[in-house]
């Protein structure tokens, strides 16, 4: 039986330190509880996803306060990260001036910013956030994929094309489409989504490569996927030919371990590689079982989360080791996304 009391108080203390950190700081840094990132050296991603996390709890809670704390970060982010002579958004704040980041990494930073500015548009309908989307996805469309070349700017000659910053663009177009009734955006995004899945899904293992000429797999982003093309499903967006019922399938069946954990990463001819669990695959593994209402998978998995990954004070640990030892008692202002995402669609169930 799910514990719908528990998951709210979970998800209240996480939110309570966030707000705690904008009223004390004005931004949110790298951690929510303990040491405190000056804002020159902390992440867009931290601004993005606490929207998103605000957003949604919003919208659980029926509590507009939390709009209005979404909306005071994006205005930190378009006052300390938008560079205005390369139009564009860093990393790290423009002050910075050691930013050395990486196109996969930028690329999973813009991500965000559109994901982030869609879901605040939904509910307070600035019209400036439809330009900051417009112009982050033409950004991306000019450096990091376009119709004729695909993905050549992004690929490496050993390894190809790295699938988790395009996983988030997918994720991020989702959710632009979603609110934004334009036939040009909704065809781009059918369009980049046939190509990218065309690249990186392989049809032998029916997983998602991390990196399409690498056999490798990482059982927490094909849970990820499986979600996304569901709930693209649902909305009658996008309908791919990948069976996501197949990737949950092989991912429980080479991903999980006995304590019911999702291993980072697998091959199908060797044993799980390494000794560390983290909390976001379990959380994108059990996000799937709630959209789908499968109890059973839901109860077992929700169990092994609340056993491990929330043993104390209702905060998240981010790792665990293969003693299921804490290896972190610090809370990253990044997983809450994660979190709110998994239990938005539990507490959305008419079981409980």
């Amino acid at each position: 039986m799910i514990n719908k009391a528990k998951l709210e108080t979970q998800l209240d203390t996480y939110a309570q330190l966030l707000v705690g950190c904008i009223n004390n700081y004005a931004y949110v840094p790298e951690f929510i509880n303990g040491e405190v990132s000056s804002l020159a050296n902390t992440r867009l991603l931290c601004q993005t996803r606490s929207i998103f996390f605000l957003v949604d709890y919003a919208h659980i809670t029926k509590n507009p306060k939390y709009i209005t704390y979404a909306t005071q970060l994006a205005k930190v982010i378009q006052s300390n990260y938008f560079c205005q002579n390369q139009q564009r958004f860093f990393q790290y704040p423009v002050i910075n001036t050691t930013q050395n980041t990486s196109a996969d990494k930028l690329l999973y930073e813009l991500a965000f910013v559109i994901c982030a500015f869609a879901k605040l548009y939904a509910v307070n309908q600035d019209k400036s956030f439809l330009q900051i989307i417009s112009q982050t996805k033409a950004y991306i469309f000019s450096q990091y994929y376009n119709r004729v070349n695909k993905f050549e700017a992004m690929l490496n000659p050993q390894t190809g094309l790295n699938q988790n910053s395009f996983m988030h663009l997918f994720e991020a177009m989702l959710e632009a489409v979603s609110i934004i009734d334009d036939v040009q955006l909704h065809n781009e995004f059918h369009d980049f989504a046939n190509d990218l899945l065309s690249v990186i899904y392989d049809n032998s293992a029916q997983l998602i490569r991390e990196n399409s000429l690498v056999a490798i797999y990482e059982p927490g982003h094909s849970f990820e996927w499986a979600s996304l093309l569901l709930e693209a499903q649902q909305k009658n967006l996008f309908k791919s030919t990948i069976d996501y019922n197949s990737l949950v399938s092989q991912a429980e069946k080479y991903g999980v371990s006995q304590q019911q954990l999702v291993f980072a990463e697998i091959q199908l001819d060797a044993k799980p590689h390494g000794n560390v669990f983290r909390i976001w695959p379990l959380l994108e593994q059990i996000r799937f079982y709630a959209m789908r209402a499968q109890p059973e998978k839901l109860d077992k998995s929700l169990s092994a989360l609340n056993n491990v990954f929330f043993a104390k004070d209702n905060l998240p640990y981010e790792y665990v080791n293969d003693k299921l030892e804490p290896q972190q008692t610090l809370v990253k202002s990044t997983t809450g996304y994660h979190i709110i995402n998994c239990y938005k669609y539990i507490l959305q169930l008419s079981t409980l």
